[in-house]
């Protein structure tokens, strides 16, 4: 795709994420998290996610909504 990223399907990004970081979500919640965000890009009807904004993901959509607000 674009040399020197990695990206996920959510459905992988799911996995990663209970794995690597103990954190259980939803594949709406996730989607929904996404399109917050702004942090995918879409190749056909496949959201693919950088595999560099996974942590993120964790974070909590409420205090991200503050903190975009407080900006």
């Amino acid at each position: 795709m674009i040399e020197g990223h990695s990206f996920y399907k959510v459905s992988e990004a799911q996995e990663i994420l209970k794995n690597k970081f103990d954190y259980k979500i939803t594949k709406s919640h996730l989607r929904y998290k996404l399109e917050v965000f702004e942090c995918y890009i879409r190749i056909g009807n496949i959201m693919m996610i950088p595999e560099d904004f996974l942590k993120y993901l964790t974070l909590s959509l409420v205090l991200f909504k503050k903190t975009k607000n407080i900006k």
